[in-house]
């Protein structure tokens, strides 16, 4: 009787146990098929087509370089190349993007700086220059922006720091590494693992 009494409970368990795995396997499914696909296919005119849907950018000259992800959401966050205008003098900067952000101006949006070198568009002397580099995680996704920059002070001196861009708890996290600080040459001595994105010219904007 007892050898009975047993082998009920263990078939109880067993039976438990594979309507919680069951249980689990769908709802993981579920949020699979609710998440929609973020996989941009191309870029045509200022919009970002993807499978069945498009989203609209009000950027000019728009270029798209991949896509940082919230791990818990698994919402994008576009990284763009664009300028608010071509007319007057506006550079072309990087923009981080999300589909809520499409009711927003341009002024609005994350904007940081392109990479290259800035000169002052009076004396042509340089002002600013910095290098980007994408921490892939797989050729569209990307970990975390970092910008290897220095920024003249004087006319002999550089104010020279790491600057990263991520996604940290559901949302957009900004780091600036100075050079005095200890973590600075262990952030330096990453970048060769990285894809660097290449550089360009300009004259800062009047």
């Amino acid at each position: 009787m007892k050898h009975l009494e047993f082998l009920l409970i263990a078939v109880l368990i067993i039976s438990c146990n594979h309507s919680n795995n069951q249980k689990h396997e769908a709802e993981y499914k579920n949020q699979n098929v609710l998440r929609p696909n973020w996989h941009v296919k191309k870029v045509t005119g200022t919009y970002l087509i993807f499978d069945n849907k498009r989203l609209k950018v009000s950027l000019c000259d728009l270029q798209y370089l991949g896509q940082m992800k919230d791990s818990v959401s698994g919402n994008p966050y576009f990284i763009l190349v664009g300028r608010a205008s071509r007319e007057g003098d506006e550079n072309l900067a990087i923009y981080i993007f999300t589909p809520s952000d499409t009711i927003k101006s341009v002024n609005q949006l994350l904007k940081y700086s392109y990479p290259g070198k800035e000169n002052d568009y009076l004396t042509n002397q340089p002002i600013f220059e910095s290098r980007l580099f994408l921490n892939k995680s797989s050729k569209e996704e990307v970990k975390s922006l970092i910008w290897d920059q220095k920024s003249r002070i004087d006319r002999d001196s550089y104010d020279n720091c790491i600057f990263i861009v991520d996604i940290y708890q559901g949302k957009i996290r900004e780091r600036r590494i100075k050079e005095n600080e200890s973590i600075y040459k262990v952030e330096k001595s990453k970048l060769s693992q990285y894809s660097e994105m290449q550089g360009i010219v300009v004259s800062s904007e009047p």
